[in-house]
């Protein structure tokens, strides 16, 4: 795609916006490019810096490198180590430049990279070439990782990676019986069927668990709405039945059956 003229300028707290790039899609990242790196002249001082990092124990991994959101992917590299991770930045300055400092930070299962300090970038790109350019600017970045790793990567908030982590159902029913709002514990339905969406898991949950969900919810069209969107993923269907004379009223059975395709 043809870029047209961009001026990109960035300092500490503003927004970086190229606006002829398009967003990274949810499960594949961008291979558009902002600059064609090898064509970059020697007078902007074309410079690639690693970071690395262990992911050992990690599930999700959150970089966020002064909200850089263009040309970024992710390399699944067959030869590096198990428990091993890289992020290699592609630089161009001019003059006097400034990148902070890159933090890692592990908390529990995430593991977080970000920028911090004082970065400065003025640059001008046409048809992925520089034509100006004062300061330092990121041009390219790429998160690599060995192949085969399960873990979610995301960019300033948005997902680069396959989905990998789901919400348990353990974990779901604890925070749907915790939820005080109707319209919330909704919410945390959506959310734990769409967990599974893009994994190769599906979401399990027994006859009496379905009925704990079911507990949560007083009006029959609640119920209904409920038993449509959980009951495929009951394992032991055959429990189904009797599950629906404990839940529902003698009134209200006949409907819940045809939900569930018991007719």
């Amino acid at each position: 795609m043809r870029i047209r003229p961009t001026i990109l300028r960035f300092f500490l707290g503003a927004a970086l916006v190229l606006s002829a790039c398009g967003e990274i899609p949810d499960k594949a990242p961008s291979e558009e490019k902002v600059v064609e790196w090898g064509e970059v002249p020697q007078e902007f001082n074309p410079t690639i810096a690693s970071v690395d990092f262990r992911t050992t124990g990690i599930e999700k991994l959150n970089v966020d490198i002064f909200s850089f959101k263009k040309d970024i992917e992710i390399i699944y590299d067959e030869n590096m180590t198990t428990n091993a991770g890289s992020l290699i930045l592609y630089k161009v300055w001019k003059g006097s430049a400034s990148w902070g400092t890159v933090s890692i930070k592990s908390e529990g299962k995430n593991l977080e990279i970000k920028s911090l300090g004082d970065y400065h970038c003025a640059i001008k790109i046409k048809d992925k070439k520089i034509e100006e350019l004062t300061g330092g600017c990121y041009v390219k970045i790429r998160i690599v990782l060995p192949k085969g790793s399960e873990i979610e990567v995301y960019n300033v908030g948005k997902l680069l990676s396959k989905r990998f982590i789901v919400l348990t159902t353990e974990e779901f029913l604890e925070k749907i019986v915790g939820e005080p709002f109707v319209s919330k514990k909704f919410i945390l339905i959506q959310e734990y069927l769409q967990s599974y969406a893009g994994t190769t898991k599906r979401p399990q949950l027994s006859t009496n668990q379905l009925g704990v969900v079911l507990g949560e919810f007083d009006r029959t069209e609640h119920k209904f709405n409920v038993l449509k969107a959980l009951h495929r993923a009951v394992t032991d269907r055959h429990n189904l039945s009797d599950m629906i004379d404990r839940e529902f009223k003698s009134t209200e059975r006949q409907k819940a059956r045809e939900i569930v395709g018991w007719q």
